[in-house]
């Protein structure tokens, strides 16, 4: 990554930080999640569809941004239960454990965005220009800095629309 103002080299982004930053840009599509049964057996997850919302919010001074992605997809592999056995319960707890991955994701990468490099690289800035451009036009010139102070929060939500393929 590079500073936008001194065109100097600041840092560079993980595998783990891209996929995690893949989650909260709308435009990225995309992706395969892997997790572990309670077993300790493989399980992924393909996604086929992704809608992210980057939700700005300003009251007074503050500024703040809800990140809402769903995302859709195969069971890719699962080498525990058979297909019939795929159904309710036990989808929904992958859908819940896939969920926590992006998340895990999230974090790590807007803390880096925040607190390490102190950029904004995402379309965080767009979305509040967008939404609330006399605020934007106030703070512009120190967004980079604003930006590491805002508080984001963040939800993902996975559906799990095809089963895939399995082996009990």
């Amino acid at each position: 990554m590079f500073n936008g103002k001194t065109t100097k080299f600041i840092g560079e982004l993980s595998q783990t930080d891209l996929e995690g930053l893949s989650w909260i840009m709308p435009k990225e599509r995309g992706g395969v999640l892997k997790t572990y049964s309670k077993e300790g057996y493989a399980v992924v997850f393909e996604m086929k569809k992704k809608q992210t919302k980057v939700i700005p919010k300003v009251v007074g001074t503050d500024i703040s941004f809800h990140v809402k992605t769903d995302a859709e997809g195969w069971l890719m592999e699962d080498w525990r239960v058979s297909e019939e056995a795929e159904k309710g319960a036990y989808l929904g707890e992958l859908e819940k454990d896939f969920s926590e991955l992006p998340e895990q994701q999230i974090r790590q990468v807007l803390y880096k965005l925040q607190h390490t490099y102190k950029v904004d690289v995402t379309d965080f800035r767009d979305s509040l220009r967008i939404n609330y451009p006399k605020t934007w036009k106030k703070i512009k010139d120190d967004w980079d800095q604003i930006f590491s102070t805002v508080h984001i929060t963040y939800n993902v939500k996975i559906n799990i629309s095809n089963p895939g393929s399995s082996t009990e």
